[in-house]
Formats: structure tokens, C-alpha cells, sequence
């Protein structure tokens, strides 16, 4: 006697739920993935195997976290903000939930349940929200301990977990996962996304005399390919701004501009003596570099020369030397008081003895005009 043959019927069925044969739901995207401040469909279908569908016997729910964030029951619409369903289209199986304005609590677990005629049916859907970093790097240094620090931060991202690559000439400084709940140097931010940082020092002489591009490669599941972004030692632009006036109190201003990074230290000399040495606060241009400035007062003397010295971590060093200016029209009144004087002296004394003092007295206005001359040539 032979054996019966056995019939196995094999079905496959991607997410889809069925009941009792006469209600199918399913989605087309299970796993849809959508940035944050954009606005996604979650799609949800059915299908009513026999006969056509009654909206005055239909329910379709929906439910993330097991809450209800969206219903048609009946014709009747019960719908969050944000949140909202096609009534005209539940008429032809469209029961797709659209949302507007993603944040970052929209992501999930969702579940779409249709009620059709005491039947029902239901399919799960899985939202991934993702934020792209704003990615940018930063290179400071410590002149008095002659260090360096490369800073590179990635700003407002989701997920959590993120990796860092540091980078000189291409070669890697280091290298920083970050995939824990908990870290220090990761931070999460009122609107639920998150900040990081990587901070590699180094020795600041490793960049002196160099102006090899630093860069961070940033990697990140809301972008298919890394994100860099670089930076490299810009040398400062030294310049004197004010006018200094021989024997007349004076204001010098030393500017240095374009240069990167932030600090610099100048330092003022009276011949080669040190008069004044700081490192001021300095400010960010737009374009990414910084600018500093240093201001000096004082007397001017033509024999004691007055400069300014700009130096850099990158080992950068410029001097200026101020130029005096001669005040011509006070030299002239000083001539003229002079001979004022001479003429009176030669009504009061001899013939010899005012020739005398007038010549004695030319000579020394005389030595200091020329003094000055040759110190503004």
C-alpha cells in the first residue's frame, strides 16, 4: 500500500498579519528612517478579502509605546499634533499615519491596528530618528606650558553613538568611540539630541615652523560617509597704528591680524630693554582666524628707539620699530622765543655779550632740530 502524499504549502509573509483570512494589514516600510524636523509616512494598508469596506465599521488605531497617538473610529478622527490620518483614504484600505515636524521622541515602536467588521489585523513599524552633527574643530595652545590642544566637538546629533579620528598630513593622532550610555565626553541636550567632543594635546613644538593641516573625520549613522572637517597654524600680520611725536606723550597700538591659533604674545622694548610684555584676549574674525592688539604710551627720544614684537606658537616672531615724528611747528616756536629773548638781551647788555648768548642759544635749538630731523629720516 503506498503512502499518501504529503502536500506542504510554505508562505512567507513580511509583515503582514492576517485574521481569519478576510483581513490582511500590512506596511511597505518597516523600518523607515527620517531626520529629525522632516516629516515621514508611516505606511500602513488593509485589504478586505470578501466584499467591500464599511467605514461605518472600521477602526483603525494607532499606537506607539502603548499609547494611542491616532484614531479613526467610525468616521471619527482623534488625531495628536503633528499627527494625521487620511479619513478619504481609509475608504480604499489607506490607513497611513503621517508625521509632521519629526522630533526626537517621534522614534520607535509603532504598532497599526485595523477593526473591520469584528475581524482585525495589526502591523508593527520601527521609526529611526536621526540629527547629522554639526562637526567643528578647534587649535589652542598654552604658551607657558608649551602645549597644544587640538579640540574637535560635533554638535546636536542622534543617535548616541558616535566616533572621532584626529588627524595630521594624514596621519592619525587618535582615534575615540563612543557607544556607552555613559561617557564624559558626551552630553545630551534639552531637545533630546546630543553634543561630543575629542581633545588630543600635544607637545607645541611638534607645529612650530609648520603649517601641516590638522583635521577630524566625524562618523555618524545619520550620514553615509564621514564627516571632516580641518584646520591649520595661520601666522600673524604685524602692524603699527598711531602717530609717536618727539618729546610729546604718545599712543602706539601693535595689531596682529590672520593669525591662528588665538594666542600671541607681544612684548615692547626701549632700545633692548623690556618696557611692557602681555597676551591679550583676542577676537575671532568671520573668517575663522583671530586678531590681537597691544597700545603704548610714552615720550619718544630719538636716541632710545621704540618697538613692538609679535611672537606665535608656530614659531612665527616679527619685530616693528615705531617711527618718531618731528613736530616742526613746536621747534619753530621755539626758535622764535628764543630770538624774542636774544633781541631783549641785546637791548639790556653789551654788543659782545648778546652776540655771545644769541650764538650759544641758537646752537643748542639748533643741535635739538637736528636731532630730530635725522630721527624721522
Amino acid at each position: 500500500m503506498m503512502d499518501a502524499p504529503v502536500v506542504v504549502i510554505v508562505v512567507f509573509l513580511l509583515q503582514v498579519s492576517i485574521s481569519e483570512s478576510l483581513l490582511i494589514v500590512q506596511t511597505t516600510q518597516p523600518d523607515p528612517v527620517v531626520h529629525v524636523g522632516s516629516e515621514v509616512l508611516l505606511q500602513c494598508s488593509f485589504t478586505v478579502t470578501s466584499g467591500a469596506i464599511d467605514v461605518k465599521q472600521l477602526t483603525v488605531t494607532w499606537i506607539q509605546y502603548a499609547l494611542t497617538v491616532a484614531k479613526y473610529d467610525q468616521e471619527d478622527l482623534i488625531e495628536r499634533p503633528r499627527l494625521s490620518l487620511n479619513a478619504e483614504g481609509m475608504k480604499s484600505g489607506n490607513a497611513s499615519l503621517l508625521i509632521r515636524s519629526v522630533h526626537f521622541d517621534d522614534g520607535g515602536q509603532y504598532r497599526c491596528i485595523v477593526q473591520h467588521k469584528r475581524k482585525e489585523g495589526d502591523v508593527d513599524i520601527y521609526v529611526s530618528v536621526r540629527a547629522t552633527p554639526q562637526v567643528s574643530i578647534k587649535l589652542e595652545t598654552n604658551l607657558s606650558l608649551s602645549e597644544g590642544v587640538v579640540t574637535c566637538e560635533a554638535v546636536s546629533f542622534y543617535p548616541r553613538a558616535i566616533s572621532f579620528n584626529i588627524t595630521r598630513k594624514g596621519e592619525t593622532l587618535k582615534t575615540e568611540r563612543l557607544t556607552s550610555d555613559q561617557s564624559p565626553s558626551r552630553w545630551r541636550l534639552p531637545d533630546g539630541s546630543f553634543s561630543a567632543r575629542s581633545v588630543y594635546t600635544f607637545d607645541a613644538s611638534d607645529i612650530r615652523n609648520s603649517r601641516d593641516t590638522m583635521s577630524c573625520e566625524v562618523t555618524h549613522a545619520s550620514v553615509d560617509q564621514p564627516i571632516t572637517v580641518s584646520t591649520k597654524p595661520g601666522v600673524p600680520v604685524v602692524s603699527l597704528v598711531g602717530t609717536a611725536v618727539l618729546l610729546h606723550a604718545s599712543q602706539v597700538v601693535c595689531c596682529a591680524k590672520n593669525f591662528y591659533p588665538s594666542k600671541v604674545v607681544f612684548t615692547w622694548r626701549r632700545s633692548e630693554e623690556v618696557i611692557k610684555s602681555e597676551t591679550p584676549q583676542a577676537s575671532r574674525t568671520p573668517t575663522g582666524t583671530f586678531t590681537a592688539e597691544s597700545s603704548l604710551e610714552f615720550i619718544p627720544d630719538s636716541r632710545e628707539p621704540v618697538s613692538c614684537q609679535v611672537e606665535h606658537m608656530t614659531g612665527a616672531s616679527e619685530r616693528k620699530y615705531v617711527t618718531n615724528a618731528c613736530d616742526s611747528g613746536r621747534l619753530a616756536a621755539q626758535l622764535m622765543d628764543v630770538l624774542r629773548k636774544v633781541e631783549a638781551l641785546a637791548s639790556e647788555s653789551t654788543k659782545e655779550q648778546a652776540v655771545e648768548d644769541m650764538c650759544r642759544r641758537c646752537r643748542e635749538q639748533l643741535d635739538s632740530l637736528r636731532s630730530a630731523i635725522t630721527a624721522t629720516d
